[in-house]
């Protein structure tokens, strides 16, 4: 199977174990909530821009500390293989 293949098909797998995720979908619908009560308050459009920003800044801090944590493991995992096969 071509490396793109798998590629494409990882991400598939990760979308939809994202989705079947019920604790993914219960943040979701508390940040739902939490975004209609600002609404119901009156908050200006620049309170929401603000509050987008922040949330989109977050996202990111999450994705990239994932994204290094996930390196890591990686990199540790073939150090163990290597370390266990050489020893």
């Amino acid at each position: 199977m071509p490396i793109l293949s798998l590629i494409r098909n990882h991400e598939e797998d990760i979308n939809q174990m994202i989705q079947n995720e019920a604790e993914y979908h219960k943040y979701m619908d508390e940040a739902g909530k939490a975004w209609d009560e600002l609404v119901k308050m009156g908050i200006s459009q620049e309170q929401k821009d603000l509050i987008e920003n922040i949330e989109r800044a977050t996202g990111c801090i999450g994705s990239i500390y994932s994204e290094i944590s996930y390196q890591k493991g990686f990199s540790d995992a073939i150090k163990l293989i290597i370390e266990s096969l050489v020893s």
